[in-house]
Parts: C-alpha cells; structure tokens; sequence
C-alpha cells in the first residue's frame, strides 16, 4: 500500500515469521488443554489455534482482509484502508488473546457477500 505510519495496534508487538518459535512437543499439552476448553464450550468446529506472527508492518487505520479467488484455489491476505470496507459485508476472522483489547478488536477479516465469502471478482468494498 506504500503507507507508513505508526504500527496498528491489533498487531503491534508481534514477532516476524523468521523470529518466532515454531510448534514443538513442548506446546502439545497446551493444544490439548485449548482443545478441552473449546470441546466444553461447544466451539471445536468454529475456532482453532494460529501461530501469532508478522511478515511487514500493518499500519494504524488498515486491517488484514482474506480474498477467496475459488476458481484459482488461492487465498490472499492483504491490508486494506478500514475506511474503504464496508462493516456489514466483513466477518471477523482472526483475533489475538494476549493483550487486554484483544477479545474486542480483530485482526483479520473476510469479505462477505450474500453468496458466500468474497473474491477479486465479487469483493464489495
């Protein structure tokens, strides 16, 4: 987008994709336990679990949106200005659990339309 600025704070303070530590043995427990919560609250089928990380900034004012090309089979996930989606076609889809806020703000979203989830060819922004 060629925008700077200060970092959003939905993802401020996440590591790059190169300094984060990748899934070991040592998380499985962990796993089993979030398992066991989602199970108890009837959510296996609707949340999972994402490694937190980053690969450039995302700048105050964009969010993450998910593009759905089903022809192509391909998924992209790229900033765009909040101000120029349209709030009732998005679906939040990413949150983070490590800060105070992060419950109430997302940090990735999919552009909905009445026939499912949104493309380049059908996006509605």
């Amino acid at each position: 987008m060629g925008t700077t600025g200060p970092i959003a704070s939905e993802h401020a303070g996440l590591l790059s994709v190169t300094d984060v530590t990748p899934f070991s043995d040592l998380d499985k427990e962990c796993f089993i336990e979030l398992r066991e919560v989602l199970k108890r609250h009837a959510a296996l089928q609707r949340f999972g679990i994402a490694l937190l990380h980053t690969h450039f900034p995302i700048y105050e004012g964009e969010v993450l949106v998910e593009e759905c090309d089903e022809q192509n089979r391909t998924l992209t996930l790229k900033p765009v200005r909040h101000s120029t989606l349209k709030q009732e076609t998005l679906l939040q889809t990413n949150w983070r659990l490590d800060t105070e806020d992060s419950i109430q703000k997302c940090q990735a979203y999919c552009v909905m339309t009445s026939d499912g989830h949104g493309g380049p060819d059908h996006r509605t922004i």
